[in-house]
């Protein structure tokens, strides 16, 4: 916490501490940590045994938040997203960093995972609008459609509780994605 705190110039608490030495160099440990006054901002932190900040992707985090919001605001209720970063671990300290520029500076795109009661067609005609609105970044589209109100809800949950893509959610979905891949606003694959 101190760390971050240092770093940031912010508050954050340690949710969870986890791979205790038993990484590669087996001299690390990883912390699942947010902000204090943004509990839903959830980010991994990597830190040596002696206390030195290897690495946080929390700058990548605010950012797939703010691209969230405005990806959400152009969906309806029978949709839910989940946005992450490629890379999600880079140097930038300024949480308030511009979609925009934070693709430019890190060479970045972002991954959209998309679960919604709809087909993927009808989803997919409504994002190449988003896709437009967003061009001038780089989106990779995962859609999981034709989902159930259960499955939708669960998704919700899950994807409040974590900003990454992980096992919980990929067995919870227990489908292959149709994947569409847009080049500053415009189809160029899937």
């Amino acid at each position: 916490e101190n760390l971050l705190n240092e770093k940031y110039n912010q508050t954050f608490r340690v949710n969870a501490i986890g791979e205790r030495f038993g990484t590669l160099t087996n001299n690390t440990y990883k912390v699942q940590c947010y902000p204090a006054e943004s509990p839903n901002d959830i980010f991994v932190a990597e830190v040596d045994k002696k206390g030195n900040n290897i690495y946080d992707d929390y700058v990548s985090v605010c950012v797939c938040q703010k691209l969230k919001k405005s990806i959400k605001d152009n969906l309806n209720d029978n949709s839910e997203i989940l946005v992450e970063s490629r890379p999600s671990i880079t140097e930038e300290t300024n949480r308030d960093i511009s979609v925009e520029e934070f693709a430019e500076n890190n060479d970045a795109d972002f991954v959209v995972y998309a679960v919604t009661k709809e087909n993927s067609d009808n989803f997919k005609k409504n994002f190449d609008l988003i896709a437009k609105m967003n061009g001038s970044i780089n989106i990779e589209l995962r859609i999981y459609g034709d989902k159930s109100d259960e499955q939708l809800k669960k998704f919700k949950e899950l994807s409040q509780k974590s900003n990454q893509m992980n096992s919980e959610i990929k067995f919870l979905l227990d489908d292959v994605p149709q994947i569409i891949k847009y080049e500053k606003g415009v189809v160029v694959g899937g």
